[in-house]
């Protein structure tokens, strides 16, 4: 309570300051105050409680008869300049001096401030001494009373004898309820004491919920709720208790504001809520106006309470013009936009668009106004003389605008465009949510004709078609080109309702100039314009549900068929892409296009020109030659047919692609990458264009169905378990150029008839390389390396190593059975031959015609015809 007099005592001599220091001096002021006066006896001047001029810089002053009670004693070193300025200085007491004298009390506070204190126990003479910079020393005829501090139900008090009063001073933590209700009266050693006064921070940091303060308390001090979470203080007491607040903004004033971000509201909300006796509004709200003029919300108790909100901060504004009371809960709030802003009131977050509004409660209430900015929306039409479009429109941001454009007679609304780059939107009308101020320009053309099937629009200036609607089934083909009236036209756009939603179509083919997005731009109107000289909207051909087979470049494919949606790419079965003739096509638009396309079952890629298939963006550019792409689980994929200019087959890229049938290695491919064709369980067929120097491991893994493999020659390294469980592997053959097979390479491959050979170093193999083949099958290798692979420690191993001269090859004969055509010791050897075969020598003389199964012939070349086939040796 000490700092309200600082406050009170402020305001008094501001006002009074001519009549009391009618000249310009130096001199300290002393009042004496009881709280059991009424203010306006306290705060009275006179004589007898104000002291104008002290010499020597010290003073003594003696009070008569004062009545048992409170006091606070006030010293304020004033130094005048006019009469509405004062500059208050707090007093300084040097404690190396004492007040030693008989009968003197030396008095001092924790706040060191120039306040005296005390309690008469009954009346009594008091005599105040004080020495500048020095200390307050007090005396009394009768005696002081004495305080006495205690905790009751978690709460801490100073109690005094002399007045019956209690001062709350703090909290006993964790022991104190988080709803603290303040009662009227404490009962102490049998005494009873009144609350009367809230000490300084008495809450202050705590977790309290709420306060509520009772109708006894007289006066509240400094930051009481400083750094505490308490969210509604109640004040009981309908005349208001002497609040501590020096000026408006003090930061030390007797309620601390804060605020906090509540997340259900998105605001910051500020407190604590202030809840005051009905009909008491009016004289607590002056003391609810702390920290730069922010209000705290201010509510009668028995009334419901209202917030209110902007959603925009700094656009706008909102206030309670009039609040409800305890007898009437009816208020009216307004929401006003900030001055400049370009933001308008759109509507309170019930709804509700009146402002002001009147708002009856029926229970606590939050509204929250809605501010928005303005768009503006501008149409036009690109030729008057085509088509024509509606007015200007000004709307809310985020509000649904629909503009029309009406084509004239032989014309047909073509496009929108919009936006600094002149985007395209092809609807009309055109229905969307304005977000920017924007300028729409429809542009119109003639009406569409039909060339071979499709419907085109014309634009006879530039020599171009756009295809358009129609009622289409079948089988769709978009040319490069077409002629109409003897002109030719270069088809340039997939107009964005073409084919979209059409059940109908089922074979779709682009030509191959849709290949890349190219554009050319040029400014009007303010807006820059762009002329794509081939344009596909995405996701063109959505909904197509019965669509089975598409012929397009990777480009075109790739927009026209947003796969990321479009519900048809579960139909299609059928995919041969085109080759991309610019740098940006196949890398940026066919990331992992399998994926997407789950009842793929034909993919051709034989005709895109790239190099290089990575499973994943390695994010180092747009290049032609890469392609980012991966069939890995994609298991109705029957046929893939790779790029011919393909160097790379990278790991696991046919993973798991449970049906794929048939693979061709093209002649570029220097290696495949391990696990490749892992678990392709239905692979019959691995043909070889050429000769990749390593096949990885895994690369064959559970190839169920391939029955033989011809390794070509320049393969050097096979990885262990390449081949694996390949279970109806009948026929192996070794090249010369293989020197490494890895472990369990061929191993489960329990069919295996034959093992040809032609290194003449052996491979190194391991333990398990052909674990489970049968050590009978039949091992042919040339005659030089046959001690070679007689020693070798695992090669030995086979029982039935023979020796050839030129390596066995199996034939096929006009039966399909098998024939193998070999060399040993000067002898032709060609058994399983079921029909005449025929051999010629080195000039193309037949030199024999039959079936036998063993030739002896003079040494040279001989080519030897079986059913169709030719197969050369030399003996």
């Amino acid at each position: 309570m000490r700092k309200l007099f600082t406050f009170v005592l402020m305001s008094l001599i501001s006002l009074m300051s001519t009549v009391i220091y009618a000249q310009e001096q130096y001199g300290f002021l002393a009042v004496v105050g009881s709280t059991n006066l009424t203010d306006t006896e306290a705060w009275t001047f006179s004589d007898k409680n104000v002291m104008s001029q002290v010499s020597d810089f010290e003073w003594s002053i003696t009070y008569a008869n004062l009545p048992k009670g409170h006091y606070e004693f006030l010293v304020v070193d004033g130094q005048f300049y006019s009469s509405e300025e004062i500059y208050i200085n707090n007093w300084y007491r040097n404690v190396s001096s004492d007040c030693s004298d008989e009968g003197w009390y030396y008095f001092t506070n924790e706040w060191g401030d120039n306040n005296v204190i005390f309690d008469l126990k009954e009346t009594s003479d008091v005599t105040i001494k004080l020495r500048y910079e020095s200390e307050i020393c007090l005396t009394s005829t009768k005696g002081f009373a004495k305080s006495v501090e205690t905790s009751i139900n978690g709460v801490k008090y100073v109690l005094r004898e002399a007045t019956g009063s209690a001062t709350v001073i703090g909290l006993v933590e964790e022991e104190h309820p988080l709803d603290l209700v303040i009662p009227e009266t404490v009962t102490y050693d049998g005494s009873t004491f009144t609350v009367t006064e809230i000490g300084d921070r008495a809450f202050a940091y705590s977790t309290l919920n709420s306060i509520t303060l009772p109708a006894t308390i007289t006066a509240v001090g400094a930051q009481i709720n400083i750094g505490s979470s308490c969210k509604v203080i109640t004040f009981l007491s309908e005349t208001v208790p002497a609040f501590f607040m020096e000026y408006e903004g003090n930061e030390n004033a007797s309620l601390f504001r804060r605020e906090y971000y509540d997340s259900d509201l998105g605001e910051y909300v500020n407190y604590p809520t202030i809840k005051v006796p009905c009909g008491a509004i009016a004289e607590y709200g002056y003391y609810m106006v702390w920290e730069s003029g922010l209000p705290l919300p201010l509510f009668e108790k028995d009334a419901y309470m209202l917030s209110v909100y902007s959603n925009e901060q700094y656009r706008g504004s909102v206030e309670i013009t009039q609040r409800n009371t305890c007898e009437n809960n009816t208020a009216v709030i307004e929401a006003s936009t900030s001055e400049g802003s370009d933001y308008r009131f759109y509507s309170w977050s019930d709804g509700n668009t009146d402002n002001p509004r009147t708002v009856t409660l029926t229970s606590d209430s939050t509204f929250t106004a809605v501010f928005k900015e303005i768009v503006k929306i501008t149409v036009k039409s690109a030729d008057e003389t085509q088509g024509t479009v509606a007015g200007n429109i000004e709307v809310f941001d985020e509000d649904s605008v629909t503009i029309t454009a009406t084509p004239a007679e032989g014309y047909e609304f073509y496009y929108w465009t919009y936006g600094s780059y002149g985007d395209k939107v092809q609807k009309n009308p055109y229905t969307f949510e304005a977000y920017r101020d924007e300028t729409y320009i429809a542009y119109f053309c003639k009406a569409k004709v039909m060339i071979d099937g499709l419907n085109y629009y014309l634009d006879d200036e530039k020599k171009t078609a756009r295809v358009a609607n129609g009622d289409y089934k079948g089988e769709i083909i978009i040319p490069a080109t077409v002629t109409y009236n003897g002109v030719t036209y270069t088809v340039n756009e997939i107009r964005e309702d073409a084919f979209k939603g059409n059940k109908n179509i089922t074979v779709v083919k682009i030509a191959e100039t849709f290949n890349h997005m190219s554009c050319n731009g040029w400014y009007e109107d303010g807006n820059y314009q762009i002329e794509e000289t081939h344009h596909i909207p995405y996701g063109c051909f959505e909904g197509c549900d019965n669509l089975t087979s598409v012929t397009a470049t990777s480009t075109a494919f790739s927009i026209a068929f947003d796969f990321e949606y479009m519900s048809s790419t579960k139909q299609i079965k059928k995919i041969k892409l085109l080759n991309d003739l610019y740098s940006d096509g196949a890398y940026y638009y066919n990331n992992y296009i399998p994926f997407r396309f789950v009842g793929l079952e034909y993919f051709d890629l034989s005709d895109l020109g790239i190099t290089e298939i990575q499973m994943e963006n390695s994010g180092y550019g747009y290049y032609q030659e890469i392609i980012v792409m991966s069939f890995k689980e994609v298991h109705n994929l029957k046929i893939l047919i790779l790029p011919k200019t393909l160097t790379n087959i990278p790991a696991e890229l046919c993973r798991e692609a449970w049906s794929l049938q048939s693979i061709t290695i093209p002649k570029g491919v220097t290696e495949i990458g391990d696990a490749t064709f892992y678990n392709c369980h239905a692979l019959s067929s691995v043909k070889f264009e050429g000769a990749p120097e390593r096949i990885g491991k895994y690369a064959f893994y559970n190839a169920h169905a391939l029955t033989s493999i011809s390794i070509p020659n320049g393969v050097e390294e096979v990885g262990a378990a390449a081949f694996y469980g390949c279970t109806y592997l009948t026929d192996i053959e070794i090249p010369a150029s293989v020197k490494v097979m890895g472990d369990n390479s061929f191993a489960l491959c329990s069919k295996v008839k034959s093992i040809k050979s032609a290194a003449l170093v052996p491979p190194t193999i391991e333990d398990k390389t052909f674990y489970e083949v049968d050590l009978n099958t039949p091992l042919y290798v040339y005659e030089s390396a046959y001690e070679a692979y007689k020693a070798d420690r695992y090669w030995g191993r086979f029982n039935n190593i023979i020796k050839v001269d030129n390596m066995p090859t199996d034939v096929e004969n006009t039966d399909a059975s098998s024939v193998v055509v070999y060399t040993q010791g000067g002898m032709l050897y060609v058994e399983g031959a079921d029909a005449d075969y025929s051999v010629f020598d080195a000039s193309g003389r037949l030199v024999y015609t039959g079936r036998d199964a063993q030739l002896q012939l003079p040494r040279g070349v001989y080519v030897i015809v079986v059913g169709g086939e030719v197969e050369k040796v030399v003996l």
